[in-house]
């Protein structure tokens, strides 16, 4: 089951990522804002990258 807290967080990547942001820009964005990821201190555009890979490999099957 998906936590909701942190859905809400994929969802808005994907929201970012959709609108033309970069991994960087969503990285800084969501560190900005003071979001916290799963593990760690920041989120990283590595960590987005894999985010966004997942959800939209999890949509086309």
């Amino acid at each position: 089951m998906k936590d909701p807290k942190e859905y809400r967080n994929v969802l808005q990547i994907l929201k970012l990522w959709q609108s033309g942001k970069s991994l960087t820009a969503i990285a800084n964005h969501l560190n900005d804002r003071k979001v916290p990821p799963r593990r760690g201190l920041r989120w990283h555009h590595e960590t987005v990258h894999q985010i966004v890979k997942h959800e939209t490999q999890n949509k086309e099957k």
